[in-house]
């Protein structure tokens, strides 16, 4: 990835949102070793994003689960680079209720 000039992104009302919606997620998701998916909680100051290019991209798991393929990663909605940040994780993580969507 290389750092691109301006902040575009498409399918937002404004620019500000876009970068919330994108970048201040609040709850994580993940496979856990016994087969069930696990949330965590995180924190993290705004992020000061610049915009990139991607060069090549290559998820493997999200190829595998046939989520999102290796040719579809290669056009992704944004690129956003943040040189450095600091995320609290909270601890411990729990495991993801069935019932919810």
């Amino acid at each position: 990835m290389r750092q691109e000039s301006s902040l575009n992104l498409p399918g937002f009302p404004d620019t500000e949102t876009g970068q919330v919606f994108l970048t201040h997620p609040l709850r994580g998701f993940y496979h856990r070793r016994d087969g069930k998916v696990g949330t965590y909680h995180v924190w993290h100051k705004q992020l000061d994003v610049r915009p990139g290019k991607l060069l090549m991209a290559d998820f493997g798991l999200l190829d595998r689960l046939g989520l999102v393929t290796k040719a579809e990663q290669q056009h992704p909605h944004s690129v956003l680079l943040e040189p450095v940040n600091e995320f609290t994780i909270y601890l411990p993580p729990k495991i993801f209720p069935a019932d919810l969507p």
